[in-house]
């Protein structure tokens, strides 16, 4: 089990990566804005089960597409949401 971490200041998380990174249990991207913006970000890692989305604005094109354990997730300053973003996110809430 591995828990990340990003320095202060960046402020995206672009195209893979983190792609297929199976023993990600949790992220804290601290400042991210954007994640994924051009898709595919966190795609099957499939044991992440906690991001801190809290400073998130931005979510890409199945950005957390398999992430089966992922069971929390902040929405509240995010202003777009790409399609499929959480795509076989089995563990979220219908409605979240």
């Amino acid at each position: 089990m591995i828990t990340g971490s990003l320095k202060e200041g960046v402020e995206e998380i672009s195209f893979a990566g983190f792609n297929l990174f199976p023993n990600l249990t949790s992220v804290n991207p601290k400042d991210a804005k954007l994640i994924g913006q051009d898709k595919m970000c966190f795609t099957t890692c499939v044991n992440l089960s906690t991001f801190d989305l809290k400073n998130a604005e931005t979510l890409g094109l199945f950005a957390f597409d398999g992430c089966k354990k992922l069971v929390n997730v902040d929405l509240s300053n995010i202003k777009k949401i790409d399609s499929n973003t959480f795509r076989y996110c089995e563990s979220l809430p219908e409605t979240w």
